[in-house]
């Protein structure tokens, strides 16, 4: 087991390195020039700093503000690229043209506190972590769709990735939003991946570093309020989630940390489409075997039914937060079957739409 990382000394100690922020982006002109500018609002030293901004094919005004505060600051590096190729090939091509010491890779609709850069990189006086990962806080948590559902499954993995982190050393996988890693232990992602964050986490675990997550560095996001939209985004992940499993499936059944962490945490949950699919199925054959398995199924179809009736009542304006979450687990593990299916099928590239947050 790994020796537990001391998160709470780390950040006594500030260290200010030459880094690099890279932000890949797709026609996402209503929030590129906010989070640049909110970028250069930092509290961190400017001189430090270089922002590398790799667009990905925009075909609205995106490359034309980055290139105007491109005039303004010369610490702004744009990268437009003129078709699209994915957000995989976008980064690896901004970390190329890098040359901090260590990366901060974020989002374009994700803002910093201003300490935010400051304690991502206080964490790396400890030389074991090569991953110190933000805390992602939700602006909009309302009633209106997934978006408090959303909110609540989130809180919920920050807090998991972070005892992950704080216990072995091993949050399995951090927020794509924003996290920072050394420069030289980035590895290049398969242009053809889905979830290029996690693949660069288990990479450095890989490699014998560690991964946290810091809930000292804080960001904000909005969640989706379009059920759609976020079963996209799911459906997406449920892609990247088998082709990732097809390259670390030997990390599962190591008898450490990372391997609990990465059975516990992600594969069973990856699975969960297929243990609801076997548990109804063993229900209704185990029908007349017993009580328990007559509640058992009865709960189940209650369940289904539930999120149907949830369906048809947002057709009416009718918000019930309990009917609310029962469809947002049985939609999230749909979207997971639906991208283990999509995987299965195969998958030739990776050209995302941002989610309409």
């Amino acid at each position: 087991m790994q020796n537990q990382v001391n998160n709470e000394t780390a950040t006594e100690i500030n260290i200010t390195p030459q880094i690099s922020i890279i932000i890949a982006a797709y026609n996402e002109q209503s929030h590129i020039g906010s989070k640049i500018l909110n970028i250069l609002q930092s509290d961190f030293p400017a001189e430090k700093m270089e922002i590398i901004v790799g667009s990905d094919g925009s075909n609205d005004s995106t490359n034309n503000i980055i290139l105007e505060l491109a005039k303004k600051h010369h610490r702004i590096k744009p990268l437009l690229f003129a078709e699209r190729r994915g957000k995989s090939a976008v980064l690896n091509d901004c970390v190329a043209l890098s040359t901090g010491e260590f990366l901060v890779l974020t989002d374009a609709k994700v803002t910093f506190n201003a300490e935010t850069i400051k304690n991502l990189l206080k964490n790396f006086s400890t030389p074991q972590i090569g991953i110190a990962g933000a805390a992602i806080i939700n602006k909009n948590a309302t009633c209106q769709s997934v978006a408090k559902q959303e909110s609540a499954f989130m809180a919920q993995e920050i807090e998991v990735k972070y005892h992950e982190g704080k216990a072995f050393g091993s949050t399995i996988g951090v927020y794509g939003a924003c996290y920072a890693i050394r420069r030289e232990l980035y590895t290049r992602v398969p242009e053809n991946f889905s979830v290029d964050d996690f693949f660069i986490s288990l990479k450095v675990l890989q490699k014998g570093f560690k991964v946290i997550l810091d809930k000292k560095s804080i960001c904000y996001e909005n969640v989706t309020t379009n059920l759609s939209e976020e079963f996209r985004r799911k459906v997406r992940i449920g892609v990247g989630n088998i082709q990732n499993l097809g390259v670390f499936s030997n990390m599962i059944f190591k008898f450490n940390g990372i391997g609990f962490c990465f059975l516990s945490h992600k594969v069973i949950r990856w699975y969960g489409p297929f243990i609801l699919l076997a548990m109804l199925v063993i229900s209704f054959y185990l029908w007349l075997s017993g009580l328990v398995y007559k509640i058992l199924l009865i709960i189940q179809l209650v369940s289904i039914f539930a999120s149907i009736a949830d369906f048809y009542l947002r057709k009416i304006k009718l918000q019930l937060i309990i009917l609310r979450f029962v469809t947002h687990f049985y939609t999230m593990n749909l979207a997971l079957l639906v991208g283990f299916i999509k995987y299965m099928i195969g998958v030739k590239a990776n050209v995302w739409e941002p989610t309409k947050r």
